[in-house]
Parts: C-alpha cells; structure tokens; sequence
C-alpha cells in the first residue's frame, strides 16, 4: 500500500513591510505645522501659542514613530491631550504673571480729515460769578476782597461735525492789580479755527489790589444748564485741560468753569 506524497507545503506569503519615512520629511512635516500655526495665530495669547507649538511638536513626533503611511485615532488624540495640556499650563503659567502688571494702553489716531470739521461759536463767551457756579454771570464782574469768584468758559459748537478731544487752557494773571483779566482758551482736534478765546474781567471794589489763586479740585465740567458732569484735574492755568467731545446744537453746550480766590498781596506788595 502507497502511502500518499505530501504535497510540498509553500511558504507563507511575506507582509511587505510599511516603509518607513524619511526622518527628513517628518522635520519637515513639523517645521510647517509649527511656522503655518504659529503665523495663524500671531495675534492670539501666549497660552494659545504653547498650544500650538505643543500640537506641532506632537504631531511631528507622532508621525514618526506612530502614524507612519496616515494618521490613527490614537495618534490624533494624543496629540489633541498634548494640545490642550499645553494651552492650560501656559495659560496658568503666563497670563496669571501679568495679571499684577499694567497692560499697555493702545489709542488709535484717526486722522483730522476723517473727524470731520466743528467750530466752536466766540464773542462773549468767558464770564465770571461771584461764588459757585450757581450764580449770575457777567463780564466785567466787581468783586470784594477775600470773595471766591468762578470764571467759566461756553463751549458752542455751531458743527457742521462733533468736536473731539477738546481741551481747555486759562491765563490767570500772577501780579496784583485792581482790574484783573482772566483769558479762558478753547480748542478742539479738529475745530476751524484752531482757537477762540475770551476774558472776564474782574474789578475789585473801591481800588484794592488783589491776587488770584486758584483753588484746588474746583475745575468742573458742566452741561447746558450748568448741571455738573464731572470734576476735571486742576493746573488749567500751567496745562491743557481734557475736556472730551462737544457735540452739535444747543443741547450740547458745554461750560468749562473753575475757581479763583481775591487774596491780599504779600506785604512786599506781590502775588505769593
């Protein structure tokens, strides 16, 4: 009895293997998911930066050593874990530094031609009350020694457009006189012309001499009706004072005011 030939057994067919990528594409796979991401976002936080620079550095590395041929659902979600674990650590790590220390202010200049055109109304526009700003204005204004007076100046823009960035100077004389004038200036960023000014005069009773102070915290802003809008800083008299925005129409009026005390002279017969 024949026993059966065995049929030669072929050998198991080879799995040819994934080929491998060139370590320079993967530095290069990196270098522009980096740059693309990096240039995407130059705007954007610190922390969202470390993001994508951990995504680029994740991404590369798993090309290389786990994705080979196409990327896998493993390998994206490591790579979005390694995202999101940098953008917090940078978050905590680099925004909570500059938390205590002042940001930087940025203002952004528009050109005169694009604010358009305003003009501030002259004439008798600067008068002077004897007390606060509740009381009668008039120019000239006789006053007595020791008296407060509040000099104020009226801010009518006849347009055609708003005023912007208003400001306010005084010349307050610094000599001792029996007739003192005091100058109140007004202009605007973009008003035509660029000033107008006016003065009040104010006479002291029976030819006194006096000087003029001016008293602190007292420059104020008000509106049509002289209702207070807001307190203004002092030293109208050394620098512009910023007034802000004046719009178009009565209703928009303005008044600039400040006080002043009649003093006595020094006993060399000067201002102190």
């Amino acid at each position: 009895m024949t026993s059966p030939t065995k049929e030669p057994q072929g050998k198991p067919a080879r799995t040819k293997p994934a080929p491998d990528i060139p370590s320079r594409l993967t530095v290069l796979i990196g270098v522009l998911t980096f740059a693309g991401l990096v240039f995407t976002i130059a705007d954007a936080p610190s922390w969202a930066t470390a993001a994508a620079i951990g995504a680029a550095v994740s991404a590369c590395v798993l090309h290389r050593s786990v994705w080979r041929t196409r990327p896998s659902a493993r390998g994206l979600a490591i790579v979005l874990a390694v995202t999101l674990v940098a953008g917090l650590v940078a978050h905590f790590t680099l925004e909570t530094k500059r938390q205590g220390s002042p940001r930087p202010e940025f203002s952004i200049e528009r050109t005169v031609s694009s604010l358009g055109s305003g003009q501030f109304g002259a004439g008798d526009i600067v008068r002077a009350s004897a007390g606060d700003s509740s009381g009668n204005y008039s120019d000239p204004l006789s006053a007595r020694l020791g008296s407060t007076l509040t000099v104020a100046i009226r801010l009518s823009n006849v347009g055609p457009d708003p005023v912007v960035g208003t400001r306010v100077v005084a010349g307050v004389p610094g000599a001792p006189a029996s007739s003192l004038s005091v100058e109140l200036r007004a202009r605007g960023r973009n008003t035509h012309p660029s000033w107008v000014d006016d003065t009040a005069t104010i006479e002291l009773a029976e030819g006194a001499e006096a000087c003029l102070t001016q008293v602190p915290g007292s420059s104020r802003l008000y509106d049509q009706h002289f209702g207070l809008i807001r307190g203004l800083p002092d030293g109208v008299n050394e620098n512009e004072v910023p007034i802000g925005s004046v719009g178009v129409g009565v209703t928009d009026n303005r008044f600039f005011g400040f006080e002043l005390n009649l003093e006595e002279t020094e006993p060399d017969g000067e201002c102190g």
